[in-house]
């Protein structure tokens, strides 16, 4: 497993989902939260899906995949992303990534994985979590405008 720099790219948006003002950390609120991730990759045949969220003891856990198309593609370093959201207490998240094969070290901050076996996230609770579709540089994306008949 290799570790990489703080993620600096990864948005967490957290709104209040609960009343609860207990401290306790079993009955620690739960939160709405939103899980982006954002990673530079070779190519344009690469691809990411999120394909699983778990609560660990300490935090979140986001584990992606990488997949690379066997299509032709644009020779540029470029940029994939997958966004969720999912209700779990205020844990921090952590993003771990599966299928990396570049030999180059990624500045986004997390943590690359070459087999889940013997991790610690198997041991987790599995959290139920719905894709939603990434934000631009720039902001949300914006719907195209319908064109005229």
């Amino acid at each position: 497993m290799l570790a990489c720099k703080p993620d600096t790219k990864a948005r967490e948006v957290m709104h209040d989902k609960t009343d609860v003002t207990n401290n306790d950390q079993d009955s620690m609120q739960e939160k709405e939260h939103i899980a982006e991730i954002r990673l530079s990759v070779p190519d344009s045949t690469w691809s990411l899906k999120i394909v699983n969220v778990t609560q660990t003891a300490g935090e979140l856990a986001v584990v992606c995949q990488l997949m690379q198309s066997d299509m032709m593609g644009l020779m540029v370093i470029s940029e994939v992303v997958d966004a969720v959201k999912f209700t779990a207490k205020d844990l921090p998240i952590k993003y771990y990534i599966k299928g990396k094969t570049w030999n180059w070290e990624n500045q986004e901050g997390y943590t690359f994985m070459d087999d889940e076996s013997n991790f610690h996230i198997r041991n987790g609770e599995p959290i139920v979590f719905e894709n939603i579709e990434p934000t631009t540089k720039d902001g949300p994306k914006k719907q195209p405008d319908s064109m005229p008949l």
